[in-house]
């Protein structure tokens, strides 16, 4: 809510900021987690817990990032038919020669049920070999043929969509990306 908002609605700005105060040291005072709360809010003070959270949560704002870098390489790449996180996937498996499905969601960090769907859509598409019984560490998933042409073809697109994220970013922002992922990804053995 801001000042405008408060005198329209009638509440007193300087009121409405001495409560967000004070729902924030209720926060930090008397409860662990938002979610389990031991008194009810008002409609006042639930708003200014929302604004609260919705100025300070870095979850919001790296979803946010996530979501608008990820659709720059989503629709670069989208005449080849292909998507970000599938372009992920043939990188791994070239990389890595061939993979299991849990080793994608390992290494790529995705949900299982996610990597599932992706790679199935990939074999119809005959990008990728699933070969071996059943689901899981039996098979084993290679890049194709068509898979390492798509990936050549997609280089193009790829860089484009590199500069406009890059340039998006600046370039604080993209060594900011990179000191972030390498503080939380640990360095791989090499070989």
């Amino acid at each position: 809510m801001c000042r405008g908002e408060c005198q329209e609605s009638r509440v007193d700005p300087d009121a409405f900021a001495e409560l967000c105060i004070d729902i924030k040291t209720k926060i930090s005072q008397r409860w662990s987690c938002i979610y389990n709360s031991q008194s009810d809010m008002n409609e006042i003070e639930a708003s200014a817990l929302a604004q609260l959270v919705g100025a300070e949560c870095i979850a919001y704002r790296v979803r946010l990032l996530n979501r608008v870098i990820t659709g720059i390489y989503d629709r670069a790449l989208r005449p080849l038919g292909l998507k970000a996180n599938q372009a992920n996937i043939l990188v791994m498996l070239l990389l890595s020669e061939r993979a299991s499905s849990a080793d994608i969601a390992r290494v790529l960090m995705m949900e299982k049920s996610t990597v599932s769907r992706t790679v199935d859509r990939m074999k119809k598409n005959g990008w990728i070999s699933v070969e071996g019984l059943g689901d899981g560490p039996s098979q084993v998933i290679t890049v194709t043929p068509e898979g390492r042409k798509l990936m050549a073809a997609a280089h193009g697109n790829w860089k484009k969509a590199q500069k406009q994220a890059a340039e998006l970013l600046g370039d604080e922002g993209v060594a900011a990306v990179r000191k972030l992922h390498d503080a939380i990804i640990p360095a791989r053995p090499k070989g």
